[in-house]
């Protein structure tokens, strides 16, 4: 009796899930979130200098369509990682490149600007790619 077809069965089971992740060459849509362990009475802060030096550059940037949306999530009723920001783009290309863009004109027209750091102790970033997703309803 000879193993070969068998062998070769379960290899090409074992690999046929990868081989298919590999082969999709599809960009898709991508979240990245940076969550940060943040002082309470300084959430208040935190949300001014989001507001007054980072949402007109987030902002420019979507007009952009370098990104397709920034915002801010702040504690509500969750755990300690009380400031969230999220960012959307159409791949993580796109993503990466809105990142140093920003990055780039923050440095140029803030130098003095304080960083969150300043106000939060740890933080931790995550980017995801969207795989199952609803879209707002049409008319």
């Amino acid at each position: 009796m000879t193993y070969r077809p068998i062998l070769f069965l379960a290899l090409a089971c074992l690999l046929a899930p990868t081989l298919s992740l590999a082969q999709e060459s599809e960009p898709r849509p991508t979240v990245a979130l940076s969550s940060w362990k943040c002082d309470w009475t300084k959430l208040g802060t935190i949300a001014q200098l989001s507001d007054s030096l980072w949402v007109p550059i987030e902002q420019e940037l979507v007009n952009e369509g370098k990104l397709t949306n920034y915002g801010m999530l702040i504690h509500d009723w969750a755990d300690e990682w009380n400031v969230v920001f999220y960012r959307t783009a159409v791949d993580k290309t796109a993503f990466f490149e809105a990142r140093a863009e920003f990055g780039r004109r923050f440095t140029e027209r803030h130098p003095d600007a304080p960083s969150l750091t300043d106000y939060c102790t740890e933080h931790k970033d995550n980017i995801y790619v969207l795989r199952s997703f609803t879209m707002g309803a049409t008319k």
